[in-house]
């Protein structure tokens, strides 16, 4: 194959399509319907999108055009996402670059597919997707998103959507606990009373950098039991929510997102539980457990000013990482300052070191300013393994379970010897 823009025939595959090595040009035979692409064609009659630029970023707007394309999404949204991906390329570039697209197709996509999320897209999605370490990848690519997607992310959808759901499956589940003396649910009372349990963990932060539908799900399944006991009156006889609902029941319509919804679920438990002990009006001498039969006085607590409010709620975890993103801040501003003055840092500050590599690298403050401290740390340990084991081999045979002198490099022994590392022995098979 030759590039059609360069004539260099230096083609590689990258992200399942092929790249020129030279120019960074995205080949594709007979691939229609791409707005503002350059056509070329060859000898044979195939037809190519040429680009002109660096070929990674190159790659990922490809496939940014092409899911979006697919999905039908409007030319100024896909203008806004290439722009995007282009201001941020050296972060989204550490990600895979279909998986990408179909992450930022789910973070603007609520207006063109409501309720749908990034596993909605994949499925829907004709070829296949890898989908280990997608939920990482879509949280660091969600928090450099924010400029573009609502905080929200259409809530108010996502509770239409999940109740639809599964609705069907708690009436089931309510009527064979409480049986003759269950209620008739309304799907709008639930609907009501679990739009204020989300209000109340977007109050403590619960919802805060997660994904929605677990959320939503929990808040769903609480309400039902607060309606059907607010209907009995008698808070003695509730039954207890702990072991309430069998949650492999909603395996089949939320496939495995009940086993988040059920992490959710006892995290929405235990706050309501804390703060039915610290708040001195809820006086009743039932179980902390039971605190979600007792909602009313819970919602009634944000209504008061904090001046009247007997607790200040805070999870451990979010105070955490308030502080843990003041000492990146500071870093960050120190890092910057030694990076203009071309001073190298003397700190005893790990991560201030790690960010003025970085800067040194060619990242701008504005790229690593939105980054996770952990991103930070993987980027910088790549770089530094780079520079310092760029000779180490992986070996030929992974199977094999012996690591004899054809799997290592004569100078990855002598780092080894030099360093005096023990080398295992042979290892040990069990026949």
């Amino acid at each position: 194959m030759i590039c059609p823009n360069c004539s260099s025939t230096a083609i590689t595959d990258e992200d399942r399509v092929s790249v020129c090595n030279d120019c960074g040009t995205v080949l594709e035979e007979n691939f229609i319907n791409v707005e503002e692409q350059v056509h070329a064609g060859d000898s044979a009659g195939r037809t190519f999108m040429v680009h002109h630029k660096p070929k990674k970023d190159n790659v990922l707007t490809y496939w940014v055009r092409k899911v979006f394309h697919y999905f039908g999404f409007p030319a100024d949204s896909i203008q806004q996402t290439v722009e995007f991906c282009h201001k941020h390329s050296k972060m989204l570039n550490h990600h895979r670059s279909v998986e990408t697209a179909l992450i930022l197709a789910s973070l603007i996509g609520c207006a063109k597919q409501p309720g749908w999320q990034t596993h909605d897209y994949i499925r829907a999605f004709p070829q296949p997707v890898e989908t280990k370490g997608l939920r990482k990848m879509q949280l660091t690519i969600t928090l450099l998103f924010s400029s573009l997607t609502a905080a929200d992310h259409n809530i108010p959808t996502q509770l239409e959507f999940m109740l639809d759901k599964i609705f069907p499956i708690v009436t089931k589940q309510m009527k064979k606990k409480f049986k003759k003396n269950s209620l008739h649910l309304q799907r709008r009372d639930i609907k009501e009373t679990a739009q204020k349990l989300i209000d109340l963990s977007d109050h403590f932060l619960i919802r805060e950098g997660r994904g929605n539908r677990p959320t939503v799900g929990a808040a769903i399944l609480i309400a039902a039991l607060y309606v059907q006991q607010k209907g009995q009156k008698k808070i003695s006889n509730a039954k207890s929510p702990l072991r309430f609902w069998q949650f492999d029941e909603f395996s089949d319509v939320l496939e495995r997102g009940h086993y988040a919804m059920k992490t959710r679920y006892f995290e929405l438990i235990k706050l309501l539980k804390e703060c039915y002990e610290k708040v001195p009006w809820l006086t009743s001498v039932v179980s902390g457990q039971y605190a979600v039969y007792l909602l009313d006085d819970i919602f009634k607590m944000l209504n008061i000013s904090q001046a009247e409010t007997h607790i200040k709620y805070q999870r451990p975890v979010i105070r955490r990482a308030e502080e843990g993103r003041a000492e990146f801040e500071k870093a960050l501003s120190e890092a910057e300052l030694h990076f203009k003055a071309n001073l190298r840092p003397e700190t005893n500050s790990i991560l201030e070191y790690q960010l003025y590599k970085l800067l040194s690298e060619g990242y701008t403050v504005d790229e690593l300013k939105d980054c996770h401290e952990s991103m930070i740390r993987n980027i910088f340990h790549s770089i530094t393994f780079k520079e310092q084991h760029d000779f180490i081999q992986n070996p030929d045979d992974l199977d094999n379970p012996i690591v004899n002198n054809q799997d290592m490099s004569e100078r990855e022994i002598s780092f080894y010897i030099k360093n005096d590392t023990p080398v295992p022995g042979p290892a040990v098979v069990d026949t």
